[in-house]
Parts: structure tokens; sequence; C-alpha cells
């Protein structure tokens, strides 16, 4: 099932989703329980397959982190 990835996991699917789940063991294996990403592409295609995968991981966004961390959503 095709879904909204970014540019690359549009054009090349195999390899956006074998290189999602390697990276998503590679943080589970390092025990990481929070993904700071800087890319929506990125963030919406691991969201994604954590989600396929049933892998309990807070994925957000930098922006969404330094606001939290700031306090600036108060």
């Amino acid at each position: 099932m095709l879904r909204f990835r970014g540019l690359f996991s549009f054009k090349y699917e195999h390899i956006a989703e074998t290189m999602a789940k390697s990276r998503l063991h590679q943080f589970l294996a390092l025990n990481v329980d929070t993904l700071i990403i800087n890319d929506p592409g990125c963030l919406m295609h691991l969201r994604q397959e954590a989600k396929d995968l049933q892998i309990e991981l807070t994925i957000i966004h930098l922006a969404n982190f330094l606001s939290q961390v700031l306090n600036l959503g108060k």
C-alpha cells in the first residue's frame, strides 16, 4: 500500500520501507523511546512504519520538541 512518505519513498518504495525498518530496529536495540526528526517526509514515513510494525516509539518534529522543552505552547 502506497502512503505519502516524501518523494524518495514514492519513487523507491521498497528501498524506503527497508531503510525505515532497519532504522527502527536499530533504535529499538538502543532502547530509544523518542525520535526527534526535522524532515516532515521522514517523520511521516517513520511514524507509519512504526505503526505498521506495532513499534511503540514517540516520533516528533524538532519544532514540536523545542516548543515543549521551552514551554512555548503555554
